[in-house]
């Protein structure tokens, strides 16, 4: 996590601009070292001026459904913490609600996992891209899987790799769950291109998206189906998204290194399994996929939020407290065009045989040409072609 703030705030265009975020499933003390921050935060040549009020904090109140949190804020609220304690973590759906909530009044919202490193100027570069694609499209969201860096890489360092990786079509898996993956393409593009898919690890976007389209905090311990359930949710509201036109963004695949969770024994992870099951079958419900399991209830119809100290009133939302500060909203779940079966099918989806299309796997390209791994296995086969007119390479 270290790291990765300090990546984000040393390689930024404009640092001062930027009001962090973080839902933190771990100890505080432990995973935050807000003096070795300090500096990150400061104008130049002013990181001692004020530096012992920086480390005490802001401390707000927050009710997430049954469960009462307390949110840190630092530097001047461009910091904002919610620290949960990992045995009552409940999934990332759960988690990136909860870090919604320390949203504000900012323009634009940008989402990512940990484990992430970024390229000089990734701010101005992203901003411009989605800018370039609000001129047309007032929904617009830039999304992508990032490119990968190595575990070894320090925060200051970066990844040469700059082509941009589009979403694509991957598979239905066991549980007949749509995936998706990442495929680089040939080189940067000159402007950012449509993408048919979504990805949850890398969204950049007006904040009204939040506000249109939050998570839905009750789809706990849910991992895949996260994304297709949200990009059904998006586009029933008119939202479009788009792959960058360049990686700045990259993240840590190799998963080796990283701490996890133990269990904490078999009654709580059958309760664990069961909420998850419940919520992966109002995903399948929601997605137009066929149930696997007798469908939990009514269709749902809204999504209760939780508000945090920073959230923008709302004359169209219920806070629960008059004030348009804490409490719940009742956001409905989806928009007006909510049409999954042809969300599907002009991806390239073929929802009810659970198949991916071609369209779907080449996201949205009516060719192959333009992926780099293409570009290698043509270079192969124009090797073998030289190698065998000089009978270098030949059959047998």
């Amino acid at each position: 996590l270290m790291d990765t703030l300090k990546s984000l705030l040393h390689h930024a265009a404009n640092p001062l601009s930027l009001s962090i975020g973080v839902a933190l499933q771990d100890n505080f003390e432990e995973a935050i070292d807000l003096r070795s921050l300090h500096p990150f935060f400061c104008l130049p040549g002013k990181a001692q001026a004020g530096q012992e009020e920086n480390f005490v904090p802001t401390r707000h109140p927050l009710q997430f459904g049954e469960e009462a949190f307390e949110s840190l804020s630092f530097f001047a609220d461009r910091l904002r913490v919610i620290c949960v304690p990992a045995d009552q973590a409940k999934g990332p759906c759960w988690a990136r609600s909860l870090c919604q909530s320390l949203l504000g009044s900012e323009e634009f919202f940008l989402q990512i996992d940990s484990h992430m490193r970024f390229a000089p100027g990734w701010d101005h570069i992203l901003l411009e891209d989605l800018r370039t694609c609000l001129k047309d499209t007032p929904r617009a969201v830039l999304t992508a899987y990032p490119p990968g860096y190595s575990e070894q890489d320090s925060f200051d360092s970066v990844p040469a790799e700059r082509r941009p990786v589009l979403l694509c079509g991957w598979k239905f898996d066991a549980k007949g769950m749509l995936r998706t993956k990442g495929r680089l393409l040939k080189s940067p593009l000159e402007v950012p291109i449509l993408s048919l898919f979504w990805a949850a690890g890398l969204s950049l976007s007006p904040s009204s998206f939040v506000r249109e389209v939050p998570y839905d905090p009750s789809l706990e311990f849910v991992f895949f189906g996260e994304e297709p359930s949200m990009l059904c949710r998006m586009a029933s509201w008119g939202w479009r998204c788009f792959c960058p036109s360049q990686s700045v963004v990259f993240h840590l695949w190799e998963r080796g290194g990283r701490p996890s969770v133990p269990g904490s024994g078999q009654g709580e992870e059958t309760e664990k399994k069961e909420k998850r099951e419940r919520g992966e079958e109002r995903i399948r419900q929601l997605i137009g996929l066929k149930k696997r399991n007798d469908t939990p209830g009514p269709p749902q119809q809204t999504v209760s939020v939780p508000r945090g100290p920073w959230s923008v009133p709302s004359a169209d939302l219920d806070t629960g407290d008059g004030q348009g500060g804490s409490g719940h909203s009742e956001v409905p779940l989806l928009g007006p065009e909510a049409t999954p079966r042809s969300l599907w099918a002009e991806r390239g989806i073929d929802i009810d045989r659970t198949e991916v299309l071609p369209l779907a796997a080449r996201g949205g390209f009516s060719h192959e040409r333009s992926f780099a791994e293409t570009e290698h296995k043509e270079n192969v086969a124009e090797v073998l072609h030289l190698l065998a007119q000089k009978g270098l390479f030949g059959p047998g």
